[in-house]
This record gives C-alpha cells, structure tokens and sequence, in this order.
C-alpha cells in the first residue's frame, strides 16, 4: 500500500510539474482585447477634468506601418495628421479608410482605428503604440474568442514604421 501512495504522489507531481511547464509565463504580454480597461475619450485641454497630459498632435504618429514579413502577413497601415486629426488607410487584401483616435493612458498610448473592424469580432480595432510600433492581439483565445485579421496567423501582429 505504502509503494500505491508513493506511486501515486509521483504522479501527481510529475502532472502539476508539466502544467507549470505549459503556462504561459507571468510576464507574457497582456491581452489587448480583454485585460485593458475601457478607454473613455481624453478631455479637452484645460478641462477641469484632465488630470493627466493630453496627446498633442505629433508628427511621429504618423508614417507607413508594416508586418516584417508581407509575404505571411499583407498588412499596412498609412497614418497622416491632418490639422489636429489622424486618419488612417488600411491596406490588408482590401483597403478601409477612417479616422485614428489617439489616447494616453498610465500604461501607454493606444490608437483605436474607428472604421477598421474585426473579421469575428465587428468593434473597432485598436493598437498599442510605443516606439513608432503598432501592436494588435490578433486574435483571442477559448475563452474570448475572435479574429482581426484572419489571413494573418501570428496572434500578436507588429507593424513597425517603415
């Protein structure tokens, strides 16, 4: 019986040590679509409301953003400021137009593309900038499952500023 137990013990272990093996780490990069909270619109200047630094237009927002690799991914975004406006052009297979909304939050900048939808998921696509790069969790998991671009097999798609 002794022999059962140890046996047994073994193979609880050896079961708890391969699933810690296929998590994902601690620090793996957050969900975009689902641990961000949501974002409201960034008050105007000198609101009494704004308590926090409100995005001025940049010029270094703006400029043609790719996939590394167009032949797995044909994905370009071309973002242009126009007076204190971005617009974007989306170029993946088809193009859509419209305009970028751009927020600052204590964890970074994010743009959201009004106008770009999701393939499975019909919302407006939004994007992680740092560094003159996009990146966009392309798609969820079991729990949370959608598609932004489906004829792009990474999940997390980075377009960097050409």
């Amino acid at each position: 019986m002794l022999q059962f137990r140890s046996l047994l013990f073994a193979l609880a272990a050896l079961c708890w040590l391969m699933a810690c093996e296929s998590a994902p780490p601690a620090t793996a990069t957050r969900s975009l679509a689902t641990s961000r909270p949501l974002r409201t619109p960034v008050p105007a200047a000198g609101s009494a409301t704004a308590n926090f630094a409100v995005p001025k237009p940049n010029s270094e927002y703006a400029g043609v953003y790719a996939v590394s690799d167009t032949a797995i991914c044909p994905l370009f975004i071309t973002i242009t400021r126009q007076g204190n406006a971005y617009l974007f052009s989306c170029t993946n297979g088809r193009t859509t137009k419209g305009n970028v909304q751009i927020s600052r939050e204590a964890d970074g900048m994010y743009f959201t593309f009004v106008g770009l939808k999701g393939e499975d998921l019909e919302e407006d696509i939004s994007a992680s900038w740092e560094d003159g790069t996009l990146r966009i969790q392309n798609y969820g998991n079991s729990m949370n499952e959608y598609t932004r671009f489906g004829n792009c097999d990474a999940k997390y798609l980075e377009l960097r500023r050409q």
